[in-house]
């Protein structure tokens, strides 16, 4: 265990080639807290490795480098002994995690988030900063990001519960489901649908070989498609004729403009529910 005291949001940085990292961001933390155990007690690799790990502090950051250690060990195919992390620190943090294969977790509020990961989800609570994943095959999941984010993975699901600015995804195949979304939002995908609840304002970009896309669109927003879909698409009459309406009645509204380029899907833009 280590622990070192602080006056306020530092700098996370970590080197973890196996095993799972869990970061929570303490409201009114003073405090780092650095915990590190074998993922597997009964590997003497994960408890050389657990033993190896070196954590440092200096200047508001924290860097904590776990050795890549290659073997057989007990688990079959695993590449690297695999080290359990848990980390404590100041919410309003930010938090940089590399790894190649391990699930990250992040509890609390944060002020960033980057991921590198082969293989490992990725959770995350709230970032009111930009997140950036790059992976070969993680499940995304973030409840609220105010800032960017951009994800870029070969495999995966994309789930963001609130998108305060521009959403980039781009993946072979997954899906992707935003519920709220403020900002641009563009995926590009091989295979998988892309599924908003309620779109406010921006271009929605959706290309994808085969998926299909749903869009919620705020009553009165002001709203114009684009669609080369080989299946079929639709707009529900009752957001047409309430953008029609606002712009009548010259009421500002929000714009939103929905692009979309797949060789097999449907589109459906219907009004958004809350």
């Amino acid at each position: 265990m280590n622990e070192f005291l602080v006056n306020g949001p530092v700098a996370v940085d970590i080197r973890l080639p196996a095993g799972s990292c869990e970061i929570s961001a303490e409201e009114g933390g003073s405090r780092v807290h650095v915990l590190t155990e074998p993922y597997d007690a009964g590997d003497s690799r994960d408890r050389k490795a657990t033993g190896s790990t070196e954590i440092s502090f200096e200047r508001g950051r924290l860097q904590v480098r776990a050795p890549a250690m290659k073997g057989v060990g007990r688990v079959v195919g695993r590449r690297s002994a695999a080290v359990a992390l848990v980390v404590t620190v100041p919410e309003g943090s930010t938090v940089s995690v590399a790894t190649e294969s391990a699930a990250v977790v992040v509890h609390g509020r944060v002020a960033a988030l980057k991921v590198n990961s082969a293989d490992g989800d990725v959770a995350a609570a709230y970032v009111t900063g930009n997140v950036s994943v790059n992976s070969s095959d993680s499940d995304v999941r973030i409840g609220r990001v105010d800032g960017k984010l951009d994800v870029d993975s070969a495999s995966g699901t994309v789930e963001v519960g609130y998108a305060g600015q521009d959403v980039a995804v781009k993946s072979s195949s997954g899906s992707t489901a935003i519920g709220t979304s403020y900002g641009n939002v563009k995926v590009s995908t091989a295979s998988g649908d892309l599924t908003i609840n309620s779109a406010h304002q921006g271009t929605v970009r959706y290309n994808s070989s085969s998926g299909n896309l749903t869009v919620g669109v705020p009553h009165g927003t002001d709203v114009t498609t684009n669609f080369k879909s080989g299946d079929e698409h639709s707009v529900a009459a009752s957001v047409l004729a309430a953008a029609a309406e606002a712009r009548r009645s010259g009421v500002k509204t929000s714009n939103l403009s929905i692009k979309v380029s797949t060789a097999s899907g449907r589109v459906a833009v219907t009004e958004a529910t809350a």
